[in-house]
């Protein structure tokens, strides 16, 4: 029993240290990718992509996603297109969901291809994230519809938030406005959102000199 034992403890060990190693494997790998998007080099990055090595350190949607980040980045459109069509073919779970539908969405209205984006609200609206559904909702009513129903409702929001936050909301409510052919109120709220943007930009910009500190 003792001789088993000292096998199981052994195992486990190993088990430990192999773990671990693929961990640092996989975010150093991770890292270089990240560095070759960041610095542009998009050819090599994808050429790393598709080896062997990195295919067994990362699950296929992983790395599509990644794929389809640096296809945004580049702009190219018709990479892009084949990329969404391709996560339509797949059978993901429901976080990839999330996160393949709301990119789709927000990439076709930033286009004002509000036909497309049609078919991913409705893909959105089919799943259980309630937050989410709300977002895009507001989104697609605004910006595709050139709609207002969200008004009130926005205006009773910002009411209880912190200045620092209320900036993207109060973006939202001009667009509204202006929807609406209220053009004083939406350069109202238009002015409000830029100086509440800055506040948000400031702390986020002291958070990471903290950051910093912290690290050295």
């Amino acid at each position: 029993m003792g001789r088993y034992s000292g096998y199981i403890v052994a195992f486990v060990i190993l088990l430990v240290i192999m773990t671990f190693f693929i961990s640092f494997l996989k975010r150093k790998k991770y890292l270089e990718l990240i560095k070759l998007l960041e610095i542009k080099k998009f050819d090599e990055f994808h050429l790393e992509v598709k080896k062997l090595y990195t295919k067994i350190l990362f699950p296929p949607f992983n790395l599509d996603y990644m794929e389809l980040n640096a296809f945004i980045l580049e702009n190219n459109s018709k990479e892009i297109q084949k990329s969404f069509d391709s996560f339509d073919k797949k059978n993901l779970n429901k976080k990839q969901k999330e996160i393949v539908f709301m990119m789709a969405f927000n990439y076709y209205i930033n286009l004002e291809e509000y036909n497309k984006a049609k078919k991913y609200i409705d893909l959105i609206n089919n799943l259980d994230n309630v937050q989410m559904k709300k977002e895009a909702n507001r989104i697609y009513d605004i910006y595709a519809l050139k709609g207002y129903k969200y008004l009130d409702e926005m205006l009773d929001e910002i009411s209880m938030m912190d200045d620092t936050y209320k900036g993207v909301n109060e973006f939202l409510i001009s667009l509204m406005y202006k929807n609406k052919n209220d053009i004083e109120n939406s350069e109202k709220y238009r002015k409000l959102s830029e100086k509440h943007m800055k506040l948000l930009d400031r702390k986020i910009s002291n958070n990471k000199e903290k950051e910093k500190k912290k690290t050295i």
